[in-house]
């Protein structure tokens, strides 16, 4: 019988890192960021605003029977509360 060949095994590739990136944002990416905010509002203020739509004049709410006795009770507690200072 042929003696028969092991190859050992081949260790595996050590992993590649990935850069890391520095803690502290770089100085030009700050300033680009600050660039870029001031010209979006500068172009948020030159556009032009659209036209107002008039809006339907709402008439005001009656009061309901509800809301006048409330209102009373209301002015009742709060000079029975002035009286007692």
């Amino acid at each position: 019988m042929a003696p028969v060949q092991v190859t050992p095994p081949t260790p595996p590739a050590p992993a590649v890192a990935a850069p890391v990136k520095p803690a502290k944002p770089d100085l030009d990416d700050e300033l680009l960021k600050e660039l870029e905010v001031s010209l979006d509002k500068e172009q948020l203020a030159a556009a032009p605003q659209p036209a107002a739509v008039p809006q339907p004049a709402v008439q005001p709410a009656t009061k309901s029977a509800a809301d006048s006795t409330l209102d009373e009770e209301m002015s009742r507690l709060l000079s029975d509360l002035a009286g007692k200072r």
